[in-house]
C-alpha cells in the first residue's frame, strides 16, 4: 500500500510529527550547554543491498551497498543533512560541499580528516 503513496504524504507526516514532538526533543546536553555553541555530529553508515536485485549498487566483489552520510544536530538529535551515495564514496567527498554556522562545533572521525577542508571550513567565518 505504501508503494502507491506519493512521497509528499511521508514528507507531510514527518513535518507534522516533528512540529508536535520537537519541544520534547530539546534536551539540555551537559557538554553542549557548556560550550554555548551549536554542535553537529557527522558520520556515515553502510546500507547493505542484495546485488542480484540492485546490480547498480556494487560495493565489493560480491556485495551491494549504499552509504548514508548524515549530520545530526546534537541538541535535538535530528538530522540536519543526509546524503545517499554509492557505497564506495569517500566520507570526505560527501562532507566537502557542507558549511556550518559560525562558531559551530563539528565532531567527526578520521574519515573526514582533510586538512585543507578543515582549514577552509574554519576560515569561512573569520
Amino acid at each position: 500500500m505504501n508503494a502507491k503513496r506519493n512521497a509528499d504524504f511521508f514528507q507531510d507526516l514527518y513535518f507534522d510529527l516533528l512540529s508536535q514532538l520537537e519541544p520534547s526533543l530539546k534536551r539540555q546536553r551537559h557538554y553542549a550547554h557548556r560550550l554555548k555553541r551549536k554542535v553537529f555530529l557527522m558520520d556515515w553508515s553502510v546500507i547493505p543491498l542484495c546485488l542480484s536485485l540492485f546490480d547498480w549498487a556494487k560495493y565489493r566483489t560480491s556485495k551491494g551497498a549504499l552509504k548514508l552520510h548524515a549530520v545530526l544536530d546534537y541538541e535535538n538529535s535530528l538530522p540536519s543533512y543526509a546524503y545517499l551515495s554509492d557505497g564506495k564514496m569517500a566520507d570526505i567527498n560527501a562532507a566537502k560541499p557542507l558549511s556550518f554556522s559560525s562558531g559551530s562545533v563539528l565532531a567527526v572521525d578520521r574519515g573526514y580528516v582533510d586538512f585543507e577542508w578543515l582549514f577552509n571550513l574554519d576560515s569561512r567565518h573569520h
